[in-house]
């Protein structure tokens, strides 16, 4: 139950938006000497109405910014004759004179043309085929006229700038703006960071609203805050803005900044347009065109996948109605290829070697079918004049089957290893050697469903809109009985295999292993006890969430626009997973205790693209078991299987995965902007009151569990019989907890010369606790008398966030930039011990001298500070065939005042665009300096290049046939280990190799 006052200070923030609603225009009314001039502004060569153009009266301080769909409204301009100028980076300034008539309104559209034409065109429209090799040109132009008019430090680029991006990961596209970095998974890009912080304290939306993202793999971390972008499709969006500090009319919970991704609207171009896209993707490691098996499940597949594009869009009933829909459909197959080694470093008397090798574990992680379906929606009605209803739908689907065969050989004790420098050749001896396979098998299917209705409501310098949203995330990894294969089949390890191993060198993993003795490790006979298990992880979000925002200007002493708002957002989050449960021993023919997999092998070829070779004393390759015919032989015959899980896996299954939580945040906000001269200034303060409340189990004291008749061990039942009694044999209880805070923020933004501006801004933010630390089972242990819980009055961690950019704007179309940041964070989670009393149970006899474990917030700051170095360029000045050159680059340094992960020292992007006749092509670079994998420093991510380059041809002004290639070095992934004074070892070398898309675009 929420506090009266949290309800007071929403209803009074209403009252006065309503107020404001009714009286505004009369409040606000123009003087009566003035008139109104409004229009839009369209680039003719696109078809695309213009947005951030800025629109002045000449001679006067009257000015103001093109709108969504190229919409500009001049307020209180003098009657009479005037001269309105509309400037555009890169464009031709456009004039006219409009007569303007006393409290009338003056419609003047304006055409703009780009600076790249001749003058001898006499002012004419450009021709559309002037500018068929113009995207990125024209997508520069765009970010930089968003940035010089945002009051919040942004970075905005055009879903055109980086070229074709056909398989639809939004993440591959973000990766190129200073101060975001990717997060992989494998050689997918999943989560976005800004300025060095984890993924979770970037907030992501789309149109300004956010969407639920549920990931079964992410349960339980801090990523399940963060944004993955497996389902999220580029094809459906129009631009996306990085903002690195945030104002008082977005949610607070974004430390690092925000992302916003901006979907096509109708009105936003001129006529019917239709574009059809048809690609196909392939990978260098197997680029094949017919079947094989891909992965050892006794299936064939193709590496060469189509995919395709379908979008169109039109205004209808006199340019009322606008609606675009877009269909996309990609396929990817992603291979990685990586070797992990582990090493001893503990010498001893008689073995003084500084680095023995512990191991060597190769995996090739194969996504034979990443695929992703989008189907985007937008219309918007002109209801009046004045109100406009909107809707957008977005629908994405995912589907990811991959396989991960895995092979490790452990070398066994220090005395084992022979070799006096083991890091690069060794031999084992002895009857401690192992080689271990094991091959993981997911299908991973998920879906999520957002729908957006909003109206918007404009009556001169007011702007009233309510927007609502509803998304639904679902993500589940899917059993045997949907995909037609098994998780796992685990083998026991084989032993007394002797073998040598060696490299070239210890920074490669071309290791050739060649067995020396023991069991030929390529029949699969040999490895015994087999088993198989299912999965089932399961995650759901659903986002709900509604606002009303109101925009009106004041001119009491200075002129003033006012915004404010309320707004109630409600994330329901569940989770589970029962695969430990769900675990089979084979007991068939040839199975039991002693048994095999022998009769299921598969004709794989485990091939790690890496140098890597494997040869047993028959001179075979590693041999793996057939996963899909084992999941037919369960099908057809499941009395050759038996559960062969613990009562700990059941209790892990069925009660300790299992949860559900709830986190509602109301809030409000007022910010005020206003300019005097060349300085404009906004402040504000933002409100946001957070409830939580978490679902669990409610489980019976020990006592009560032997009392009837249930063996319990530590506090807890040690049968599945007695795990149900004590766990879910009672109602769920739910724990509420819940805080409130308010944020103010400030931005300043100064013009000291036409094209020289510094920008500041401050903003307060925060970090909401994971799930898994405000929710989940307790444990007790009424043997020690504690009881380890999940403390849902878990404050939150807070963020002061201070960043400032000195930005040079230059023609034609330029920017060169130089902006510093610090980031303060405090509240980070640490665990503590309580009383009973003091974690609120000091009235609850069954806990009474019980002590209690849980987490808190600490008193420590941690803090980054960098610096961000931006240019980018238009070189059409140059001569002849070089005028059509684009060029960016940036630079960013990042200081980490504490023990944090994941911190790029150094990172140094770079692109080159060109265009000449009907070719374009672009090629892009990110250099990543060493960064540390741990907190201690230990472990270390090798500095890195990555290079990607595309192009395409346009074989008439409608139809060009585009490619590109990603990753194109295919330089390694290194994970280095610095153990005290030893030099650094790689710890992991993967190969991601090099992601291909070619295809062809047509638009009419």
């Amino acid at each position: 139950m929420k506090p009266p006052s949290t309800y007071l200070r929403q209803l009074a923030l209403l009252v006065f938006l309503i107020a404001g609603a009714i009286h505004g225009p009369a409040a606000f009314a123009q003087a009566p000497a003035a008139g109104t001039v409004s229009g839009r502004i369209i680039n003719p060569a696109t078809g695309e109405y213009v947005r951030n153009a800025v629109v002045s009266v000449e001679g006067t301080a009257i000015s103001t910014v093109s709108e969504d769909g190229g919409r500009y409204v001049l307020n209180r301009v003098p009657a009479g004759e005037v001269r309105v100028l509309v400037t555009f980076t890169g464009y031709r300034p456009a004039r006219a004179m409009v007569l303007v008539n006393v409290g009338g309104t003056t419609e003047r559209d304006f055409e703009l043309s780009s600076s790249l034409s001749a003058a001898a065109d006499g002012g004419s429209v450009v021709k559309l085929q002037e500018f068929v090799v113009s995207g990125a040109r024209e997508g520069s132009a765009k970010a930089i006229m968003e940035q010089r008019n945002s009051m919040n430090i942004t970075n905005s680029v055009g879903s055109e700038e980086f070229g074709d991006v056909a398989e639809g990961n939004v993440a591959e596209f973000l990766k190129n703006i200073p101060g975001v970095d990717i997060e992989m998974a494998n050689s997918e890009a999943r989560y976005a960071r800004l300025r060095g912080l984890g993924a979770h304290y970037t907030q992501l939306t789309l149109d300004g609203v956010s969407l639920a993202s549920a990931d079964a793999n992410a349960a339980g971390t801090a990523n399940a805050r963060a944004f993955s972008f497996e389902q999220v499709s580029l094809s459906s969006m129009d631009s996306i803005e990085v903002s690195k500090t945030i104002s008082a009319d977005v949610d607070a919970s974004a430390p690092a900044g925000t992302i916003n991704l901006k979907t096509k609207r109708a009105f936003d171009r001129q006529g019917r347009r239709t574009m059809v896209q048809l690609n196909f993707t392939a990978h260098s490691q197997d680029f094949e065109i017919g079947k094989r098996e891909l992965v050892p499940n006794g299936e064939l597949r193709r590496s060469i996948l189509p995919g395709g594009i379908l979008e169109f869009s039109d205004v209808f009933f006199n340019k009322r109605l606008g609606i675009v829909l877009n269909l996309s459909q990609s396929n990817t197959y992603l291979p990685t290829s990586s070797t992990v080694n582990t090493y001893n470093y503990t010498t001893t008397p008689t073995d003084q070697r500084p680095v023995v090798l512990s191991s060597i574990s190769t995996t090739a992680n194969i996504k034979t079918g990443l695929s992703r379906s989008t189907v985007t929606f937008t219309s918007d009605y002109k209801v009046t004049p004045r109100l406009v209803a909107s809707f957008t739908y977005i629908y994405n689907t995912l589907a990811n089957f991959s396989m991960a065969p895995q092979v490790t050989f452990a070398t066994g004790a220090r005395t084992n290893v022979l070799g006096a420098d083991p890091s690069v050749s060794f031999t084992t001896t002895g009857a401690a050697s192992t080689v271990t396979l094991a091959n993981s098998g997911v299908s991973k299917n998920g879906d999520t469903s957002s729908y957006i209705p909003k109206l918007e409501y404009k009556n001169g310098s007011l702007t009233v809109d309510a927007r609502f949203a509803a998304s639904i995330s679902k993500n589940d990894y899917l059993p045997l009985t949907e995909e037609g294969i098994f998780y796992q089949v685990p083998l026991n390890a084989l032993s007394g295999v002797n073998f040598k191993a060696e490299r070239s060198s210890p920074n490669t993993a071309d290791w050739k292993i060649t067995q020396l003795s023991g069991p030929d490790w390529s029949d699969l006979s040999n490895y015994k006890n087999p088993r198989a298990r299912h999965d089932t992880r399961h995650a759901k979000t659903e986002l709900y969430s509604g606002e009303l925002n109101a925009t009106f200007q004041t001119r009491t002493w200075l002129p003033i626009t006012w915004k404010g708002g309320i707004k109630s957002k409600e994330d329901n989050r569940e989770s589970s997973n029962t695969r430990d449960y769900y675990q089979w021993a084979y007991v068939g023919p040839g199975g039991g205790s002693t048994g095999s997999w022998g009769a299921y092998p598969s004709a794989f070829p485990f091939n790690l693209n890496n140098g890597l070779s494997i040869a047993s004393t028959t001179g075979r390759n590693i041999v793996f078991p057939d996963q899909k015919g084992i999941a037919s032989t369960f099908k057809d015959h499941p009395e050759y299987f038996t559960i062969a899980s613990s009562a700990t896996n059941y209790y892990t299954a069925f009660v300790a995965n299992e949860k559900e939580y709830v986190e509602t945040i109301n809030s409000s906000y007022l910010m005020g902007t206003t300019r005097i001269k060349a300085l404009r200034f906004r402040a504000g303060l933002r409100y946001e009151d957070t409830a939580t409340e978490s679902t669990e189990y409610n489980p019976r004291p020990g006592s009560e569990v032997v009392a009837a008749g249930f063996p319990i061990s530590g506090g807890r039942a040690t049968t599945a019989p007695g795990i149900d009694y004590q766990f879910r044999s009672r109602p769920k209880i739910t724990r509420d907890g819940g805080y409130d805070n308010f944020f103010p923020s400030a931005s300043a933004k100064y013009d000291i010369t036409e094209g020289l501006s510094l920008n500041v801004g401050y903003s307060r933010t925060i970090q909401r606790p994971t799930f898994d630390d405000v929710t989940g089972l307790w444990t007790v242990n009424e043997d020690t008398q504690t009881v380890n819980a999940p403390n849902p009055n878990l404050t939150p961690e807070m963020s002061h966030n201070l960043s400032a950019r000195l930005a040079y704007y230059f023609e034609p179309v330029g920017m060169f930039g130089l902006g510093v940041f610090e980031n303060r964070i405090k509240g980070l989670r640490t665990t503590n011990r309580f009383t009973a009393e003091e974690f609120g149970y000091g009235n609850d006899p069954q806990y009474a001298g019980y002590t209690f474990v849980s987490g808190v917030s600490s008193s420590e700051e941690i803090y980054l500070r960098g610096l961000e170095l931006e240019y980018s360029q238009s070189l059409s000045i140059l001569p002849g065939p070089f005028k059509g050159l684009n060029v960016r680059a940036a630079y960013t340094r990042t200081y980490r005042g504490n023990a944090i992960s994941g911190i790029t020292p150094h990172t140094v992007t770079g692109g080159l665009y060109y265009s000449i006749g009907r070719v374009r092509l672009n090629a892009s670079g990110i250099w990543k300096d060493t960064t540390p994998a741990n907190a201690a420093g230990t472990n270390l991510d090798r500095h890195r290049l990555v290079v990607d380059a595309g192009g395409s041809f346009f074989f008439t002004n409608n139809v060009s046939f585009f490619f590109m290639a990603r990753n194109l070095l295919n330089e390694p992934v290194l994970g280095l280990e610095k153990i005290g004074a030893n030099p650094a070892l790689v710890r992991q070398y993967a190969v991601h190799g090099t992601a291909l898309t070619f295809g062809v675009k047509g638009t009419f």
